[in-house]
């Protein structure tokens, strides 16, 4: 990559931290007000009321609410993010056409930001959950690989959703549709194995699901590959995308 290539890419990811961090308390409190409601309401609430008791229940749950904190961070910053520009200031066309920058610098950009934005949101969300549960084990290396794998994923997703739909209906279902169902799906507040098994093969093909269970077993390297590989994959197709709705 040149040097232009990297200033191209810096001044992406730049204007998306900028803006991230001017708007820190409004992001703060929407990253962290539903995956602490899980959190607090499964893990200490249902958790009481099973037979293993809530701290065994709360560290079950932990890592797939910090997954989802990491997932509704991402994809909810980026979709709209670049939703707002297609309809209001019009910046991402501006920025095809005034600013020595291609479709790909500019994914590029927007990718590298999302690891900032997902490294808060993990860390935002175990701060709240040691203060729930002090003793609480976090495998640190493992996290910030899951984080970031899959904070790229679901910013790449995201970006594809929010080029792709400029109508707030549209868009607004589109999410709802993404999002409510792998909350609920991926193993994060019970395991797979209630489904039938057909359905469980889909449901491993989910980085979410992936990064939920590598999180939990002692061998997670191979989950992590996954969860990296189709982060770069759905990266691919992200510039793809971006350049055939934004510079075509």
């Amino acid at each position: 990559m040149s040097s232009r290539s990297v200033r191209a890419v810096g001044v992406t990811c730049e204007y998306v931290l900028y803006d991230y961090l001017i708007h820190l308390p409004y992001f703060s409190v929407r990253t962290l007000l539903s995956p602490a409601l899980y959190l607090f309401g499964f893990g200490l609430g249902v958790g009481t009321l099973m037979r293993t008791g809530s701290s065994a229940y709360f560290e079950f749950i932990f890592p797939g609410v910090l997954m989802i904190s990491v997932m509704q961070a991402t994809y909810t910053h980026f979709s709209t993010e670049i939703m707002v520009a297609r309809r209001g200031d019009k910046y991402l066309e501006l920025l095809m056409m005034v600013a020595p920058i291609s479709s790909l610098e500019a994914v590029a950009g927007y990718l590298f930001a999302s690891i900032f934005i997902s490294l808060f949101a993990a860390g935002c969300f175990i701060a709240v959950a040691l203060l729930l549960v002090p003793g609480l084990n976090v495998a640190l290396w493992w996290l910030l690989g899951f984080s970031t794998g899959l904070g790229v994923f679901f910013a790449a997703l995201g970006i594809i959703i929010g080029v792709i739909f400029t109508d707030t209906k549209k868009f607004t279902t589109a999410n709802t549709l993404i999002l409510l169902p792998l909350s609920f799906l991926c193993g994060v507040f019970f395991p797979l194995d209630v489904f039938p098994q057909a359905i469980r093969y889909v449901l491993e093909l989910i980085p979410l699901t992936q990064a939920v269970e590598g999180l939990r077993s002692g061998t997670p390297l191979l989950h992590l590959l996954y969860v990296w590989v189709l982060a770069l994959v759905m990266a691919v197709i992200t510039a793809k995308v971006f350049k055939h709705k934004i510079v075509s």
